[in-house]
């Protein structure tokens, strides 16, 4: 009786173990298939700045990058969350062109068209249809040499954030 006991045993391991060779069998083919689908796609990079955090940003853009990846078959979206504070990691990839696309503040976006030829493509618009930058340069009602932004070329003006001016 134990001999026709450890068979059924050997027996029931030996279903399991096919059943779980055929699963790992059909979730690796399935992987390589899914991988191969990306990769005879365009990739397509964006950054994204983000001052809250990367669990905000992911909160937030996430959507959109689904959204794209449905939209557009020949192109594969994926989202590159760069901390505020990590300026230097996202002017280093911009540099050696590792970005399609940035999502960033004002005064960044200046500062990287000023250090590598960056052009804005886009600008976000409020729900009157206005674009504005919302960062404002006062100065004293006694200066009247600054009436412009080409009037502050050569001159210093503080910011209340080193990373933006907003």
């Amino acid at each position: 009786m134990a001999k026709q006991y450890s068979n059924q045993m050997v027996n029931r391991y030996s279903v399991i173990n096919l059943f779980l060779a055929l699963w790992l069998g059909f979730v690796s083919q399935a992987s390589i298939a899914q991988n191969h689908n990306v990769q005879s796609k365009k990739m397509v990079t964006i950054a994204v700045q983000s001052f809250l955090g990367p669990s905000e940003a992911n909160k937030k853009w996430y959507p959109t990058i689904n959204f794209l990846n449905k939209k557009f078959d020949k192109y594969h979206f994926e989202l590159l969350v760069i901390e505020a504070q990590n300026v230097s990691l996202l002017r280093e990839l911009v540099a050696t062109e590792k970005l399609d696309y940035v999502i960033t503040q004002p005064a960044t976006t200046a500062e990287l068209q000023f250090l590598s030829d960056v052009i804005p493509v886009l600008t976000k618009k409020d729900k009157r249809g206005v674009s504005e930058f919302g960062s404002v340069i006062i100065t004293s009602s006694e200066n009247t040499k600054i009436n412009s932004i080409q009037d502050l070329k050569g001159k210093s003006f503080a910011g209340a954030n080193p990373l933006g001016l907003g």
